[in-house]
C-alpha cells in the first residue's frame, strides 16, 4: 500500500509551489515544505498514510472533509485545520461540487510546540479563525516568497508560519467557553441515549430532549465529535452488543433486539462495520 495516494481534480487557476530550502534556514523552527491555493472539485481527495512534517489547510469556500480513522471532521469556511502527518494517517477531500482552501505543509523545531498548544491531546485541531483576512494575508505571503531560496524569503515564511499557529491558538483559545457548551450539549445527548438505546431513536427525539433543532444539533454535533448523531447511536449500541456477547449467551437475535435494532441483518451489518468481524466470530475471539 503506497504512503501517499490523490486524484487531483482541481480547476487549471489553482497553483501551487515547491519551497527552495537551503541548508542556511535548517535551524529556523518553521520551515515551508510547500504551500498552494487549490480550486478542488469533486472527485478531489489526498490519503496520507507515512508523511514527514505538519499541514495547515484554510478553508475559503465550499466545504472539505477530514476523516481520521473512524472520525470525520467538516472543513467550513474560516475553518483552519492542522494535522501531524508524521502520526496521523488521514484522508481530506471535497464535500461537495467545489473546495477552495489554502495550505502549506512544514516542519521544524517550533512545530511540536505549538501543536501541543492548539491540539492538546488530540490528534488534529479544526479551528473557527478569528481574523479571516490576517490568514489569507499570511498564507499568501508564504505562497509567494516560496518560490525564493534566499535566507530572507526562508525567514519571512518562518514568520508567517509563526502568525498563523499563534492565531489559530488564540482563535482556540477564544471559542473555550462555546467549547463548555459543546462539551454540555454532547454530555446531555450521551445521556439520552444512554437511557433510550434499546427503542428507536430520532434525531427529533434527542432535539427535543436538548431544546435544539435538529439541524443545528446535527451541524454541531458532528463538527465537535466527527460522528454524526445516526453513526453515534449506531457506535454506542455496538459496544453494547459487545458487551453482551462477551457478558452474557444471549443469542445473536436476542441481542440486536436488546440494543435497538430493528433487524438482526442492520445489526450484523453494521457490527461488521465497526468491529470488522462478524457477532459470532466477535465472541469467539474477541
Amino acid at each position: 500500500m503506497p504512503d501517499r495516494e490523490y486524484d487531483l481534480d482541481i480547476d487549471d487557476e489553482s497553483y501551487g509551489v515547491i519551497t527552495s530550502v537551503n541548508r542556511a534556514t535548517e535551524n529556523l523552527p518553521f520551515i515551508s515544505y510547500c504551500a498552494g491555493h487549490y480550486f478542488a472539485r469533486s472527485k478531489y481527495y489526498t490519503v496520507n498514510r507515512v508523511l514527514e512534517g505538519y499541514l495547515l489547510i484554510y478553508t475559503l469556500s465550499g466545504r472539505g472533509l477530514l476523516t481520521v480513522g473512524s472520525r470525520e471532521y467538516t472543513l467550513m469556511p474560516g475553518d483552519m485545520l492542522l494535522i501531524n502527518c508524521d502520526d496521523t494517517p488521514h484522508r481530506y477531500q471535497c464535500d461537495g461540487k467545489r473546495w477552495e482552501l489554502l495550505f502549506v505543509r512544514f516542519y521544524g523545531k517550533g512545530c511540536k510546540g505549538y501543536f501541543d498548544i492548539i491540539c492538546g491531546a488530540d490528534p488534529t485541531a479544526v479551528v473557527p479563525m478569528r481574523h479571516p483576512e490576517e490568514t489569507v494575508f499570511q498564507f499568501e505571503k508564504i505562497i509567494e516568497r516560496s518560490v525564493d531560496s534566499d535566507y530572507l524569503a526562508s525567514t519571512e515564511i518562518c514568520l508567517a508560519l509563526a502568525t498563523l499557529l499563534t492565531n489559530m491558538a488564540a482563535s482556540g483559545k477564544s471559542t473555550e467557553k462555546s467549547s463548555a457548551a459543546v462539551r454540555n450539549l454532547t454530555s446531555a445527548v450521551n445521556i439520552y441515549i444512554n437511557k433510550n438505546y434499546q427503542r428507536r431513536i430520532t434525531i427529533d427525539d434527542i432535539g427535543k430532549e436538548v431544546h435544539m433543532s435538529p439541524y443545528h444539533l446535527t451541524r454541531i454535533f458532528k463538527k465537535h465529535t466527527g460522528y454524526s448523531l445516526y453513526e453515534y447511536v449506531n457506535f454506542f449500541r455496538i459496544n453494547r452488543a459487545a458487551e453482551l456477547l462477551l457478558n452474557t449467551d444471549k443469542r445473536v437475535q436476542e441481542i440486536s433486539g436488546a440494543v435497538g435494532f430493528m433487524s438482526v441483518d442492520s445489526f450484523i451489518r453494521c457490527f461488521k462495520k465497526h468491529k470488522s468481524t462478524s457477532p459470532g466470530k466477535f465472541r469467539r475471539n474477541p
